[in-house]
């Protein structure tokens, strides 16, 4: 009992300058673990670098090079391509919190995802590499709304629909019309805009911890009408 306390007081000791200007959301020390969820504002995090790097590494690229042999089949054709015109083609998990949008930094980032589109896939980016989608399909039903029709593997198809819901903060709603209802629809912001907003960071330098469940529930559907 008394080793743990030792370690729960030289950790928040580490952490005290940071915790004099930073909002917590969340904080505790059980059995010498320190997890905290806190409010990141500083752009120059290394927090968004890590959320918004989507430059496929080595092993990234690697993947996503197999996943476009699969997707071909024994077709050696290149993949059709297609004007996607004014769309944003990078983009990040975006969260309402309070009323008000953020990032989010997850304890575990296998669950993070963020999508990048070509002219000729549709991308959902993990840690450990690319989910990636042929795109046969694209339309622009009106000038916010962009719709994609997407191939996978054994050919599974699906519908994706990007409603520009803010265009100058680079914030839209994406819709999976087959998705479950909680899946169905999630807010992104376009990477190159995401360090505009703040982040929430679940921190613990230790081990994993269970996943931030305070976010906002939205209507989307009130959203998909402000375009």
């Amino acid at each position: 009992m008394k080793t743990n306390l030792i370690i729960g007081l030289l950790l928040l000791s580490t952490w005290s300058s940071f915790a004099q200007d930073t909002s917590f959301i969340f904080k505790n020390t059980a059995n010498g673990v320190y997890h905290a969820i806190f409010i990141e504002q500083k752009p120059d995090s290394k927090y968004y670098d890590w959320i918004a790097d989507l430059n496929f590494k080595q092993l990234e690229q690697k993947n996503y090079s197999t996943s476009i042999k699969s997707l071909k089949g024994k077709n050696s054709k290149p993949l059709a391509k297609y004007d996607l015109g004014d769309l944003p083609r990078r983009w990040c998990l975006l969260y309402r919190y309070n009323g008000q949008f953020y990032l989010y930094s997850p304890s575990d980032y296998m669950g993070n995802e963020n999508v990048a589109i070509t002219d000729s896939t549709y991308n959902i980016c993990y840690s450990d590499g690319p989910l990636t989608n042929r795109i046969i399909a694209f339309a622009k039903p009106n000038a916010a709304t962009y719709q994609f029709k997407l191939s996978g593997y054994n050919n599974t198809q699906k519908t994706i629909r990007i409603h520009m819901v803010d265009k100058k903060r680079g914030i839209a709603v994406f819709e999976n019309p087959a998705a479950e209802p909680k899946q169905r629809y999630r807010f992104m912001v376009q990477a190159d805009k995401a360090k505009n907003f703040p982040m929430i960071i679940n921190y613990c330098k230790t081990q994993k911890q269970l996943e931030f469940e305070g976010f906002d529930k939205v209507d989307f559907a009130k959203w998909i009408g402000k375009k």
